[in-house]
C-alpha cells in the first residue's frame, strides 16, 4: 500500500487551491499509466500560498530533496479520467471500483515560478485510493485509480475521478490525492491535495481544499507553482 512520507524540506508548491463553480470541460479520455516501478512516489509539503496566483510576493517555492518525482510518462490529453494502470490490470472489475463513489473533478493550471507564466506541455500524474481506502487489490502497489494529463495551451489539467476514501485500519492520515508534476523548463514537483475539514487536517493547511458542488458530485480547482530549472 502506498504510504505518506512527511518531509519538512519537500519541495512542492502548490498556489492557490481553492473551490471553484462547477463548469464543463472537453470530454475527458483515459490516462496514460507511467512506466511500472517498485513503488509510487509519496510526498507532500507545506508550501506558501498566496490569494492570487499573480500575487508573486508570497510565492516561495522550497528545495526538492527527494531529487525528482515518479515515473515521467506522456499525457494522452489534458483532460482524463483516472482508472486502473501500473500493478492494477483494467479489466471491467477493475474498472467498476474506480468508478465506485461520489464523482469528483480536479482541475487547476500549472505556472512557472513566477506564478503568471502558465506551462503548456506539463505532464500531471495522479494516484489516490479508490472510495473503499484501497489503492489496489492485495500485493498490487498501485492503483485503482491513476493517470497521467499533459496540461493544454493554457496551463491547465483536468482529472475526473471520485473522492478518495481513508486508509483501511489503524491510524489512518487524512484522504488525499498525490500529485507529481514535470515541465522541460522547471523542477519535479511532488504534493498532494487534501480536504479541508477532515480530521487530522489543520486549519489553514495550505493543500486542503473545500470542494464545490458539481452537479452530483464536487469539484476542486488546485493551482501549482513549479520551481525553475
Amino acid at each position: 500500500m502506498v504510504r505518506d512520507v512527511v518531509r519538512s524540506g519537500l519541495a512542492a508548491v502548490a498556489v492557490l487551491a481553492l473551490a471553484a463553480g462547477c463548469t464543463e470541460d472537453a470530454p475527458s479520455r483515459t490516462g496514460g499509466s507511467p512506466p511500472r516501478t517498485s513503488r509510487s512516489p509519496t510526498a507532500t509539503a507545506s508550501p506558501t500560498t498566496t490569494a492570487s496566483p499573480t500575487a508573486t510576493a508570497a510565492c516561495l517555492p522550497t528545495l526538492d530533496e527527494n531529487g525528482g518525482l515518479a515515473p515521467d510518462a506522456p499525457g494522452v490529453a489534458s483532460r482524463v479520467r483516472l482508472g486502473p494502470g501500473r500493478d492494477v490490470e483494467i479489466t471491467p472489475s477493475t474498472v467498476a471500483i474506480s468508478r465506485k463513489g461520489q464523482p469528483l473533478v480536479v482541475t487547476g493550471v500549472v505556472y512557472a515560478e513566477d506564478c503568471r507564466t502558465p506551462l503548456a506541455g506539463a505532464s500531471v500524474y495522479a494516484w489516490q485510493t479508490a472510495a473503499d481506502g484501497r489503492y489496489g487489490p492485495s500485493g498490487a502497489d498501485c492503483c485503482y485509480l491513476q493517470g497521467v494529463a499533459l496540461t493544454d495551451r493554457s496551463g491547465r489539467y483536468t482529472f475526473d475521478t471520485v473522492v478518495p476514501g481513508r486508509y483501511l485500519g489503524g491510524n489512518p492520515p487524512p484522504r488525499h490525492i498525490h500529485l507529481g508534476v514535470s515541465h522541460p523548463r522547471a523542477q519535479d514537483l511532488l504534493t498532494e491535495l487534501m480536504f479541508a475539514g477532515d480530521s487530522g487536517v489543520a486549519a489553514g493547511n495550505p493543500l486542503a481544499v473545500t470542494p464545490s458542488k458539481c452537479g452530483a458530485g464536487q469539484r476542486i480547482v488546485f493551482n501549482l507553482v513549479l520551481r525553475d530549472r
